[in-house]
């Protein structure tokens, strides 16, 4: 009888883990109600550059279950788009700690971009880190 006792747990184990409905290797969590909604890029530094003064433009817009959408149009190629400039795509996300957590690819763990989140407020947000090895900082201001 104990070992029908840990098969039973060990498939219930199984089956719990396999839930078709978590997609996502990101933990996803709760998310911030001032985090919800459309954000414009007002600063876009990468590498020391600006980004904002040579014609790029970001927006991004946020759900409360954790997915994001964004466009991007005039980006260095590669920085935001896959061998482009411009494009629009989205993910899903999450926030653990100071860390924010883009999962553009949720079958592939190594697609995953991590930030720091230096300001959230209602009508500020700013992301800080490193994208293929620049440094950036953007800010975002609610839309």
């Amino acid at each position: 009888m104990p070992l029908l006792r840990v098969f039973a747990i060990s498939a219930l184990a199984f089956i719990v883990a396999c839930d078709s409905s978590d997609s996502s290797d990101v933990e996803l969590g709760d998310v911030p109600a001032d985090l919800v909604g459309t954000w414009v890029a007002t600063s876009l530094m990468v590498a020391g550059s600006d980004l904002m003064s040579q014609g790029t433009t970001f927006e991004i817009t946020f759900t409360a279950d954790n997915n994001y959408s964004f466009t991007a149009a005039n980006a260095p190629q590669d920085l935001f788009c896959d061998l482009a400039t411009a494009c629009t795509s989205g993910g899903v996300f999450a926030i653990q700690g100071q860390t924010f957590i883009f999962d553009a690819d949720e079958s592939d763990p190594d697609d995953r971009t991590e930030l720091a989140v230096m300001t959230l407020t209602a009508t500020a947000f700013v992301l800080a880190g490193n994208i293929d090895s620049e440094a950036i900082q953007f800010v975002f201001a609610r839309q």
